[in-house]
């Protein structure tokens, strides 16, 4: 009988050969795939980080980025965050940390201080936003309700807590550094 009227089986060489070829080739594209993917795991921040917060894995995310160089100045996913860490400068939002921006409770040098506004003035002010604080003191020598001209007070701010109490709205504010004592905040209702 002549060899091309045979019946196909499963031990054809041809049949063999291809599929040890898809399997090479499949293995090979995964191999070298996994070669090339030189990713590292970092934190990003998961919501505002603000200064003086203690920060805790479930405010952080871990993404793969792709370094050309300074991996290294990026927090690096492969360990935890230890308890007692501290966020020592604000981080927005989806913004990869930098291994500087988080220590201890001894590095922090920030002040918390809450401050009631209208909630009308304060729609755009959320958590994570730096703010200028001034404030307008009353006129000692003047009759009546007469202010001086407003004064800074505060510059670069973060808000880093925005409470609801009817009718008004309580932020606390986080001054940056704290080196020095601040006049007391006088508020006008």
């Amino acid at each position: 009988m002549a060899r091309r009227l045979q019946r196909p089986g499963w031990r054809d060489a041809r049949l063999i050969i291809g599929v040890l070829l898809v399997v090479v080739s499949v293995v090979g594209g995964a191999r070298l795939i996994a070669a090339l993917d030189d990713g590292t795991a970092v934190y990003v921040a998961a919501e505002p980080l603000v200064p003086g917060q203690e920060v805790t894995a479930a405010d952080l995310d871990v993404v793969d980025i792709r370094f050309a160089q300074d991996a290294d100045l990026y927090l690096s996913a492969a360990g935890e965050i230890e308890p007692g860490t501290y966020a020592l400068r604000g981080v927005p939002t989806g913004e990869l940390i930098p291994a500087a921006a988080l220590g201890g409770a001894s590095q922090v040098e920030s002040k918390a201080v809450t401050v009631s506004i209208d909630p009308a003035t304060a729609s755009s002010i959320h958590v994570g936003s730096v703010v200028d604080l001034w404030v307008s003191r009353r006129d000692p020598q003047a009759l009546g309700a007469v202010y001086v001209e407003p004064e800074l007070l505060l510059s670069g701010a973060v808000v880093s807590t925005t409470l609801r109490r009817a009718p008004r709205l309580a932020l606390e504010l986080v001054m940056l550094p704290c080196r020095s004592s601040f006049p007391p905040i006088v508020l006008v209702r």
